[in-house]
Order: C-alpha cells, then sequence, then structure tokens
C-alpha cells in the first residue's frame, strides 16, 4: 500500500477495523476520510461505522519521511490551490487583516510574500502603492494569482529554498497561514533566504496546536486530499533561529510576537515579526 489509497466498502465495518487492516504501521498518521452524500470527504472517527458501497479514502504517513510528507503535499496543491474556485472563494482572516493593516507599510515600499498559492492575500499587501511581489512553486496556483496582476503587484514561480531576488531587494517579506511548516526540517534555510532579500522586517504567520513544539498538523480538503505542516511554538522559532548562519543571525535585531485567531481546522494563529539591522 502507499500512503494514499482510495477504496469502496465492501459491507458493515468500523472505520477502526478499515484502518486497522489497511494502515502501513501503527507508528504512521493513519486516517481514514468518508464521502457524504454531497460528493465531500470528511475525517470519519474511530467510532463510525461505513457501509457497503462508501467511498472511503485511506492515508497512512510516514511522519519521519520529509519525502513522504511533501509527497501528499503536492497532490493537496495540485487538487486544492491550483482550483478557480477555490482561489476565488478565499479571503483574509480577521487577525491577517489586522496584522497587515499594522505592520505592512502603506505606500512606496517593496514587498515579497513567498508561498502566495493563488494570490489570497497578497493584492492586500500593495494598499496605497506598494510594489509587491508573489512567490509560489506551484505553477497552477501562480497561473490563478497572474489572474490579478497590476503595475504594482507581479507574481513568479520560484523556489524558495533559492530566491531568484538580489541581497536586500524588498523592504518587508512575508510568509503566511503557517506556510514555513510546510518546509519540515528545512525552515531554517527558508528564513535565511528571506533575510537575504529584505532590508527591515520578516513577517511570519505561524500555528500553535496544544503549545507543542513537536507536531505535525493537518488539513483535510473537501475532495479528499491531506496537507502536512508543522506547527510552532515561540521557543520552537527561537530554536530554529538559533540554526542560522551567523552572519545572517547577526542581522536580526529583535524578534516580536503577536497573537491571531484560531483556526477552524485546529490551532491558533500567532506571528512573528523579525526586526533586521541594515
Amino acid at each position: 500500500m502507499t500512503f494514499r489509497q482510495e477504496i469502496t466498502c465492501s459491507g458493515l465495518q468500523s472505520v477502526k477495523e478499515i484502518v486497522n487492516s489497511t494502515q502501513r504501521s501503527e507508528k504512521f498518521i493513519n486516517c481514514l476520510l468518508k464521502k457524504n452524500e454531497d460528493g465531500l470527504y470528511r475525517q470519519a472517527g474511530t467510532d463510525e461505522q461505513c457501509k457497503k458501497g462508501d467511498s472511503l479514502i485511506i492515508y497512512s504517513v510516514d511522519p519521519s519521511s520529509t519525502s513522504e510528507l511533501q509527497a501528499c503535499n503536492s497532490l493537496f496543491n495540485d487538487h486544492y490551490y491550483g482550483k478557480k474556485e477555490v482561489a476565488q472563494e478565499q479571503k483574509l482572516w480577521p487577525d491577517e487583516d489586522l496584522f497587515i493593516k499594522n505592520f505592512i507599510p502603506n505606500s512606496n515600499s517593496s514587498l515579497l510574500e513567498i508561498c502566495c498559492g493563488n494570490g489570497r492575500i497578497t493584492p492586500y499587501l500593495c494598499k496605497d502603492g506598494n510594489s509587491v511581489v508573489g512567490l509560489d512553486f506551484s505553477k497552477d496556483s501562480i497561473t490563478l494569482a497572474k489572474e490579478n496582476t497590476s503595475d504594482k503587484l507581479e507574481f513568479v514561480y520560484g523556489d524558495a529554498f533559492e530566491l531568484p531576488f538580489d541581497t536586500e531587494e524588498f523592504d518587508v517579506s512575508v510568509c503566511f497561514e503557517n506556510s514555513l511548516g510546510i518546509f519540515f526540517e528545512d525552515e531554517e534555510k527558508i528564513i535565511e533566504e528571506l533575510i537575504t532579500v529584505t532590508s527591515k522586517k520578516v513577517l511570519l504567520g505561524l500555528r500553535n496546536v496544544d503549545d507543542s513544539d513537536e507536531f505535525l498538523h493537518y488539513y483535510v480538503s473537501p475532495d479528499g486530499y491531506i496537507e502536512f505542516a508543522t506547527v510552532f511554538t515561540e521557543k520552537r522559532l527561537e530554536s530554529i533561529l538559533e540554526k542560522i548562519s551567523d552572519n545572517l543571525k547577526a542581522r536580526i535585531d529583535s524578534v516580536d510576537y503577536y497573537p491571531g485567531l484560531p483556526r477552524p481546522w485546529g490551532g491558533t494563529q500567532f506571528y512573528a515579526v523579525l526586526n533586521l539591522n541594515a
């Protein structure tokens, strides 16, 4: 069995029985997604029953395998963020709106957003006249985002591990909605890239779940795909910052934290502002 398997229930069984018979290992993240009458998937509880003919998806994912987690996320990106109807429905969360009002300059600044996806947040960073670039590694998402380009707003396909920009090209760079967590153990490399191309501030939107420093969180899309990400505490972010190169670490003058709001799929957002030296 691979990490994702689509099956049709052959008879009355509990979710627990199905998962026990299909999981690759008890130590893996094992869950069952069940299609409802509207044709949408949700994660089924272990005490639920499945009947003959039910459409099911079994996930059995090795949490220690970054390549497997990334493969799950690639499927999720292709079937979720790259959809036009998803892009049209997405809006700012109230805490994102407040954070942008307080920490994004109103005009005459250059900004970069990495992991911009289909451009849910990026246009709001322009405010009254900022020049903004959104970057993402999903070609489908960038294609959707480019439908909203303007003379002050540009979207580019690119790799966050090798940002195609000059040193300190941007006044402010941002990475929102816990996107830093999709890089798993390589988060310090992304922060190094952001500091390199930024002159004033790096803004991070992070997710906390039960104050855990070591925790994989996941979100289930209505069409049956899962996106995994690590979660954060202030302590964990500070431990990541300790791993970055000394010359870039020296550019961090201070780190400020601000609370956010809970999300429907679990966890609570918070924000970190890395204030940089020139």
